[in-house]
C-alpha cells in the first residue's frame, strides 16, 4: 500500500435563493489537497520474493495455502470468508447482474488513474464498461430509482437505483434514460441506452456500486 497527496481542482456549486423562491447556482472552482492511496494485490510466490523467503518458509506458505487448512483459514475468517490469490479471478457475490445483455469490454477499473482527458492522477470511482452507442442498459438488480437526471460536468445522462439500505448502483454517461425518479425496477429491466455524454470519452456505461453512501470496487458484485 502505498500514498501520496496531490492537489486536485474540483467544481464546488453554491445555490442561493432570493426573495421570490428563484434559485441561483454558482460555480466556482477550488483546489484540494486529495490522498490517493494505492494498493496492489500480490500472490504467495510474490509475497515470498518481497519477503525474501527461503526454500522452507516458501514449503511452509505452499502448505497453508493447501486444502488441509481450507477449515482453518474458514474459521479465522469467518464463514463468508476466503483467501484470494493475485493471479486468481475473484468469484463475486452474485447479488448483482451483468449489466448488458451481451459480453463487452471493461476498460476502466475502480480506483486510481490517470485521467483521459485531464491527465490528472484521480481516483476512478466506478467501473467503465466499453458498448456500441445505443446499448440497452440493464439494472443490476431490483430497487427503486432515485436519480434519473443529467449532469453536463460529470456523469451526463445518468440513473441511480437504491436496492436495500445498503446498496445503491449508478449508471453514468447515457445517451438515453427510459425511466424516472421514484421508479420500481426488477433486475435486468433495460433502464438507459449506452452513450457518452457528459464527462466521457467514447460510448460506455460508468457503473458504480454504493455501500452506504462510498463508492465501492463494483466488479466485486458480479
Amino acid at each position: 500500500m502505498t500514498g501520496v497527496v496531490i492537489p486536485q481542482t474540483v467544481t464546488q456549486q453554491t445555490v442561493t435563493t432570493d426573495e421570490k423562491g428563484n434559485s441561483d447556482v454558482t460555480t466556482e472552482y477550488v483546489t484540494k489537497q486529495v490522498l490517493v492511496i494505492t494498493i496492489v494485490q500480490l500472490n504467495n510466490g510474490e509475497i515470498a520474493t518481497l519477503y525474501n523467503f527461503d526454500e522452507e518458509q516458501k514449503a511452509q506458505l505452499d502448505e497453508l495455502l493447501s486444502e488441509e487448512f481450507d477449515d482453518l483459514w474458514t474459521e479465522l475468517l469467518g464463514s463468508s470468508g476466503q483467501i484470494i490469490q493475485g493471479n486468481s479471478d475473484y468469484v463475486g457475490t452474485g447479488m448483482f447482474i451483468w449489466l448488458f445483455e451481451q459480453t463487452q469490454t471493461i476498460t476502466s477499473y475502480f480506483g486510481t488513474r490517470v485521467d483521459p482527458i485531464s491527465g490528472a492522477v484521480k481516483t476512478h470511482g466506478g467501473t467503465d464498461i466499453a458498448a456500441p452507442l445505443g446499448t440497452p442498459i440493464l439494472a443490476a438488480a431490483d430497487g427503486i430509482v432515485v436519480t434519473a437526471s443529467y449532469d453536463a460536468d460529470g456523469y451526463g445522462y445518468y440513473v441511480k437505483i437504491q436496492h436495500d439500505s445498503t446498496y445503491t448502483t449508478l449508471y453514468g454517461h447515457c445517451s438515453v434514460l427510459l425511466v424516472v425518479q421514484g421508479q420500481e425496477v426488477k433486475q435486468g429491466q433495460v433502464i438507459a441506452e449506452c452513450g457518452s455524454t457528459g464527462y466521457s470519452t467514447g460510448p460506455h456505461c460508468h457503473f458504480e456500486v454504493i455501500q452506504n453512501g462510498v463508492q465501492f470496487i463494483c466488479i466485486r458484485y458480479f
